[in-house]
């Protein structure tokens, strides 16, 4: 009858002492698992966004993505099919909703293609979330040439400078008219 009884104490010891931690280790999970500001940001837009075929296509790829990209990649000098995803986009007459629509609902990676696009399209709507986006803590792994940096969110949207946002659409506008002119878009390709 002792065993029984010193193995029950253990056991209700041991179950308490389990329990408490884990309660702290969940306690700990929620004070560290903080909303980014860049996450608050909410637009309104139209939930169906009228695109095109590739523009859907263009959307939906890079809704998922994971890597970012605004220019060659690689030993190669290729695009990446997130920037020739958001190449096409850029072309779509209500890009604003489909931007809007990555920013609020895609990875970090689509968030960031929102953002550029908003602010390669309408400067001034960027400028009203300039405060989220400098608070963010969030770092994006951009691929450039033939090396991958992290950098900052925050220090990346606002590093790039009008002009250089001008001179990024000039040669987004240059990619998607050689997709278009080698059927390189999706629909010509039977996606």
């Amino acid at each position: 009858m002792n065993d029984i009884t010193s193995n029950m104490i253990s056991y209700l010891f041991i179950t308490v002492f389990m329990v408490i931690f884990s309660t702290f280790g969940l306690a700990d999970f929620n004070w560290n698992n903080e909303i980014d500001p860049i996450d608050t940001i909410k637009f309104d837009y139209d939930r169906k966004i009228e695109l095109s075929e590739d523009g859907r296509v263009a959307l939906h790829e890079l809704m998922k993505s994971k890597s970012f990209s605004i220019s060659r990649v690689g030993v190669a000098g290729r695009f990446t099919k997130e920037y020739d995803n958001f190449s096409i986009l850029i072309q779509e007459k209500k890009a604003f909703s489909a931007f809007k629509s990555l920013i609020q609902n895609g990875t970090l990676s689509a968030q960031v293609y929102g953002l550029m696009g908003l602010n390669i399209k309408n400067p001034t709507l960027i400028e009203d979330y300039e405060h989220e986006i400098l608070n963010s803590k969030k770092t994006i792994e951009i691929q450039s040439g033939c090396f991958s940096y992290p950098t900052k969110v925050s220090s990346f949207l606002f590093n790039n400078k009008k002009n250089n946002y001008i001179w990024l659409e000039s040669e987004l506008n240059k990619r998607y008219q050689w997709l278009k002119s080698n059927n390189k878009l999706f629909k010509a390709i039977g996606i």
